[in-house]
Protein backbone atom coordinates (compact mmCIF):
# COMPACT_ATOMS: atom_id res chain seq x y z
CA UNK A 1 0.00 0.00 0.00
CA UNK A 2 1.03 3.49 -1.01
CA UNK A 3 1.89 5.92 1.93
CA UNK A 4 4.50 4.35 4.15
CA UNK A 5 7.44 7.14 4.16
CA UNK A 6 10.97 5.70 3.12
CA UNK A 7 12.31 5.66 6.42
CA UNK A 8 16.26 4.59 7.12
CA UNK A 9 15.92 2.83 9.85
CA UNK A 10 19.78 0.99 9.34
CA UNK A 11 20.73 4.37 9.36
CA UNK A 12 18.64 5.38 12.56
CA UNK A 13 19.69 2.13 14.71
CA UNK A 14 23.67 2.84 13.72
CA UNK A 15 23.17 6.90 14.08
CA UNK A 16 21.33 8.45 16.46
CA UNK A 17 20.22 5.01 18.44
CA UNK A 18 23.50 3.93 18.77
CA UNK A 19 24.25 6.31 21.95
CA UNK A 20 23.57 4.38 25.35
CA UNK A 21 22.30 7.81 26.65
CA UNK A 22 19.86 8.33 24.09
CA UNK A 23 18.79 4.76 24.26
CA UNK A 24 18.53 4.19 27.72
CA UNK A 25 16.56 7.77 28.08
CA UNK A 26 13.93 7.19 25.29
CA UNK A 27 13.13 3.39 27.22
CA UNK A 28 13.40 5.10 30.57
CA UNK A 29 11.01 7.58 29.24
CA UNK A 30 8.51 5.32 27.52
CA UNK A 31 8.70 2.73 30.12
CA UNK A 32 6.88 5.24 32.22
CA UNK A 33 4.36 6.40 30.27
CA UNK A 34 3.41 2.85 29.69
CA UNK A 35 3.33 2.31 33.29
CA UNK A 36 1.04 5.63 33.62
CA UNK A 37 -1.40 4.23 31.11
CA UNK A 38 -1.87 0.61 31.67
CA UNK A 39 -1.62 1.14 35.99
CA UNK A 40 -5.75 1.72 35.53
CA UNK A 41 -6.85 -1.57 33.63
CA UNK A 42 -6.68 -5.15 34.38
CA UNK A 43 -5.24 -7.80 32.14
CA UNK A 44 -5.65 -11.53 31.95
CA UNK A 45 -3.39 -13.91 33.33
CA UNK A 46 -0.63 -14.73 30.64
CA UNK A 47 -1.79 -12.23 28.46
CA UNK A 48 -0.70 -12.06 24.78
CA UNK A 49 1.03 -8.76 23.61
CA UNK A 50 2.20 -7.79 19.87
CA UNK A 51 4.64 -4.96 19.46
CA UNK A 52 3.95 -3.38 15.81
CA UNK A 53 7.28 -2.20 14.80
CA UNK A 54 8.76 -2.89 17.28
CA UNK A 55 12.49 -2.21 16.75
CA UNK A 56 14.76 -3.78 19.08
CA UNK A 57 11.82 -4.79 21.65
CA UNK A 58 12.95 -3.79 24.70
CA UNK A 59 9.77 -2.26 25.70
CA UNK A 60 7.97 -5.71 25.07
CA UNK A 61 10.64 -7.03 27.14
CA UNK A 62 9.42 -5.14 29.96
CA UNK A 63 5.76 -5.57 29.29
CA UNK A 64 6.80 -9.35 28.96
CA UNK A 65 8.70 -9.66 32.36
CA UNK A 66 6.07 -7.05 34.59
CA UNK A 67 2.71 -9.22 33.04
CA UNK A 68 3.85 -12.22 32.60
CA UNK A 69 2.95 -11.75 29.06
CA UNK A 70 3.74 -14.07 25.54
CA UNK A 71 4.99 -11.65 22.98
CA UNK A 72 4.91 -11.36 19.70
CA UNK A 73 7.33 -8.80 17.70
CA UNK A 74 6.66 -7.41 14.25
CA UNK A 75 9.16 -5.38 12.26
CA UNK A 76 10.53 -6.20 9.00
CA UNK A 77 14.27 -4.51 9.84
CA UNK A 78 16.60 -7.03 10.21
CA UNK A 79 19.48 -5.33 12.58
CA UNK A 80 16.00 -4.57 14.67
CA UNK A 81 15.51 -8.07 15.33
CA UNK A 82 19.12 -9.09 15.97
CA UNK A 83 19.10 -7.07 18.57
CA UNK A 84 15.64 -8.32 19.66
CA UNK A 85 16.72 -12.19 19.68
CA UNK A 86 19.48 -11.17 22.34
CA UNK A 87 16.92 -8.77 24.49
CA UNK A 88 14.58 -12.15 24.98
CA UNK A 89 17.28 -14.73 24.76
CA UNK A 90 16.59 -15.43 28.54
CA UNK A 91 13.00 -14.48 28.13
CA UNK A 92 10.98 -17.58 29.80
CA UNK A 93 7.58 -16.82 28.25
CA UNK A 94 6.83 -17.43 25.19
CA UNK A 95 8.59 -15.22 21.93
CA UNK A 96 8.00 -14.86 18.19
CA UNK A 97 9.30 -12.59 15.61
CA UNK A 98 6.98 -11.72 12.66
CA UNK A 99 9.62 -10.57 10.11
CA UNK A 100 7.30 -8.30 7.65
CA UNK A 101 5.01 -5.45 6.60
CA UNK A 102 2.80 -4.25 9.76
CA UNK A 103 0.28 -3.72 7.26
CA UNK A 104 -0.17 -7.29 5.95
CA UNK A 105 -0.82 -8.84 9.44
CA UNK A 106 -4.66 -10.15 9.34
CA UNK A 107 -4.08 -13.40 9.90
CA UNK A 108 -3.54 -12.58 13.51
CA UNK A 109 -6.76 -10.24 13.56
CA UNK A 110 -8.35 -10.80 17.22
CA UNK A 111 -5.47 -12.77 18.53
CA UNK A 112 -3.91 -10.37 21.30
CA UNK A 113 -5.13 -8.66 24.69
CA UNK A 114 -2.96 -5.71 23.93
CA UNK A 115 -1.41 -4.16 20.65
CA UNK A 116 1.01 -1.36 21.04
CA UNK A 117 3.40 0.66 19.19
CA UNK A 118 5.78 3.62 19.59
CA UNK A 119 7.64 5.74 17.00
CA UNK A 120 5.86 3.65 14.23
CA UNK A 121 2.14 5.65 12.90
CA UNK A 122 4.06 9.04 12.12
CA UNK A 123 5.53 7.56 9.25
CA UNK A 124 2.34 6.67 7.45
CA UNK A 125 0.43 9.32 5.21
CA UNK A 126 -2.29 9.13 2.94
CA UNK A 127 -4.57 5.48 2.70
CA UNK A 128 -2.07 3.81 4.94
CA UNK A 129 -2.49 6.48 7.76
CA UNK A 130 -5.82 5.11 8.30
CA UNK A 131 -4.79 1.40 7.78
CA UNK A 132 -2.56 1.55 10.36
CA UNK A 133 -4.97 2.73 12.63
CA UNK A 134 -7.44 -0.09 11.62
CA UNK A 135 -4.62 -2.92 12.25
CA UNK A 136 -3.67 -2.01 15.65
CA UNK A 137 -7.34 -2.43 16.23
CA UNK A 138 -7.99 -5.71 14.10
CA UNK A 139 -5.25 -7.40 15.99
CA UNK A 140 -7.07 -6.96 19.41
CA UNK A 141 -9.42 -9.28 20.75
CA UNK A 142 -12.89 -7.74 22.06
CA UNK A 143 -12.67 -5.70 24.89
CA UNK A 144 -8.68 -5.54 24.51
CA UNK A 145 -6.32 -2.70 24.80
CA UNK A 146 -4.23 -0.87 22.16
CA UNK A 147 -1.41 1.12 23.38
CA UNK A 148 -0.01 4.08 20.72
CA UNK A 149 2.99 6.71 21.12
CA UNK A 150 3.35 9.11 18.64
CA UNK A 151 4.78 12.76 18.19
CA UNK A 152 2.64 16.17 18.21
CA UNK A 153 3.28 19.10 17.12
CA UNK A 154 4.09 21.15 20.77
CA UNK A 155 6.27 23.33 21.89
CA UNK A 156 9.13 20.92 22.68
CA UNK A 157 8.62 18.66 19.42
CA UNK A 158 9.55 22.66 17.73
CA UNK A 159 12.42 23.04 19.75
CA UNK A 160 13.78 19.69 19.71
CA UNK A 161 12.78 17.72 16.40
CA UNK A 162 11.67 21.08 14.14
CA UNK A 163 15.01 23.08 16.00
CA UNK A 164 17.92 21.43 17.40
CA UNK A 165 17.88 17.37 15.30
CA UNK A 166 16.96 19.85 11.78
CA UNK A 167 19.94 21.74 12.80
CA UNK A 168 22.26 18.97 13.51
CA UNK A 169 20.64 16.75 10.77
CA UNK A 170 20.39 13.73 13.15
CA UNK A 171 16.89 12.58 11.77
CA UNK A 172 17.38 13.71 8.16
CA UNK A 173 16.54 10.40 7.52
CA UNK A 174 13.58 9.30 9.51
CA UNK A 175 10.58 11.46 7.99
CA UNK A 176 7.47 11.51 9.91
CA UNK A 177 4.06 13.31 10.26
CA UNK A 178 3.21 13.75 13.71
CA UNK A 179 -1.02 13.10 14.52
CA UNK A 180 -2.96 15.22 16.71
CA UNK A 181 -4.69 13.68 19.98
CA UNK A 182 -8.05 14.69 17.92
CA UNK A 183 -7.12 12.99 14.90
CA UNK A 184 -5.68 10.10 16.71
CA UNK A 185 -9.06 9.69 18.68
CA UNK A 186 -11.03 9.94 15.38
CA UNK A 187 -9.33 7.10 13.82
CA UNK A 188 -9.42 5.01 16.33
CA UNK A 189 -13.33 5.50 16.77
CA UNK A 190 -14.13 5.25 13.16
CA UNK A 191 -12.56 1.47 13.46
CA UNK A 192 -14.13 0.28 16.71
CA UNK A 193 -11.45 2.06 19.58
CA UNK A 194 -12.07 4.60 22.41
CA UNK A 195 -9.52 6.19 24.46
CA UNK A 196 -9.56 5.41 28.25
CA UNK A 197 -6.45 7.32 29.07
CA UNK A 198 -3.49 9.38 27.95
CA UNK A 199 -0.30 10.89 28.70
CA UNK A 200 3.09 12.68 27.48
CA UNK A 201 6.43 11.92 27.22
CA UNK A 202 7.72 15.37 25.98
CA UNK A 203 7.32 15.20 22.20
CA UNK A 204 5.28 12.31 22.43
CA UNK A 205 1.51 11.80 23.23
CA UNK A 206 0.41 8.30 24.67
CA UNK A 207 -2.90 7.15 24.78
CA UNK A 208 -4.34 3.75 25.63
CA UNK A 209 -7.47 2.71 24.12
CA UNK A 210 -10.39 0.04 24.64
CA UNK A 211 -11.54 -2.08 21.40
CA UNK A 212 -15.75 -1.65 21.90
CA UNK A 213 -16.66 -3.58 18.93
Amino acid sequence: MDGALKVNWDGYWEGFMSNPLIEKLRFNLVKGAYQRLLRSIVLPINPKFCELGAGTGKVSRFLGDAYGADITIVDNNSKALTINQEIFKDFIGQHKQIAKNVLDLSALDQHFDLVHSGGLIEHFVTKAREAIIKIHVDLVKPGGFILILVPVRNIWYRILNEGIFKTLHLLDQIPEEPWSLQELESALKRHGGEIIATTMVITELGVLARKTS
